[in-house]
């Protein structure tokens, strides 16, 4: 539903996801393509700077320091807080691919 594109050429359901990598790429501008009719997508210029930003930059920082002391409180050792912070952001930013919409690449 939201990791897949319809393609406005041919109607074909594009993947997200077509690649393990488009997780962290697509947010920065990677080329996905219509395995059928070889239509190319991307976010705009736009959105992937406000992706870069919201997921990156700053939050990055604070969401782990943040994520570290609740688990910590909670009793985890902090390699265990680390990882637990590490899923949680993975699923954050899978979130926000999930919901960034891509437009097509005219040539």
């Amino acid at each position: 539903m939201f990791l897949h594109k319809k393609c406005e050429v041919c109607g074909n359901k594009i993947n997200k996801l077509q690649s393990v990598w488009n997780l962290y790429l697509i947010g920065y501008g990677r080329v996905l393509h219509c395995k059928n009719c070889n239509t190319k997508y991307k976010v705009s210029q736009i959105i992937s700077s406000l992706y870069m930003i919201s997921t990156d930059f700053i939050p990055i920082l604070l969401f782990f320091l943040i994520m570290l002391n609740f688990f910590e409180k909670l009793g985890f050792s902090s390699n265990v807080s680390l990882l637990f912070s590490i899923i949680i952001y993975t699923i954050f930013k899978l979130c926000v691919l999930a919901i960034m919409p891509l437009h097509r690449v005219k040539e």
